[in-house]
């Protein structure tokens, strides 16, 4: 229990006329300065209510909180510890990569490779070319040994058809 005189310098108007009120009401004076003093102890200034959260702001903050039932979808959708192992089991390892670099063409034998097409290519089209032209030799060969034996029957058969050639 506090003492009237470390309360007084505290203590309100409203205060010393309870107690004034305690004393007129015949009330022993040192019961009216404990009940003054009590009183006076627990006058508080009243919260700045403006700092609450209404029932609306709750609404509002619980519709913007995440759910037991958002959480469990979330859990469902993430990978476990296990998803993880094997998919670093499917990857390859940077061994694996280096074998396989050490195993594809560099760029200066693809370009070698290219040149050695290209010649034979160029080979292939030499050797279409000389082919062609043999024909040709021979085609015109068989024509003109064609012609000239058609020539033949045709004179061989004007003389016999006709009497004095």
């Amino acid at each position: 229990m506090h003492s009237f005189d470390e309360v007084l310098p505290r203590m309100a108007v409203m205060m010393e006329k309870l107690y004034d009120a305690l004393l007129a009401a015949k009330v022993p004076d040192d019961k009216a300065r404990a009940a003054a003093v009590e009183i006076a102890a627990f006058e508080k200034p009243l919260p700045d209510f403006s700092q609450f959260a209404a029932k609306a702001d709750l609404s509002a903050i619980r519709a913007e909180m995440v759910t037991k039932a958002d959480l469990s979808a979330l859990r469902a959708d993430m990978a476990t510890k296990a998803d993880l192992a094997a998919l670093r089991a499917d990857m390859a390892t940077k061994a694996e990569l280096a074998a396989l670099r050490a195993e594809a063409a560099t760029k200066a034998e693809l370009a070698t490779a290219r040149a050695e097409i290209s010649a034979e290519i160029a080979a292939v089209r030499a050797e279409i070319v000389e082919a062609k032209n043999e024909v040709l030799k021979w085609v015109f060969g068989l024509i003109l040994g064609s012609t000239a034996v058609n020539i033949g029957t045709v004179v061989a058969t004007v003389r016999l058809l006709v009497p004095g050639h």
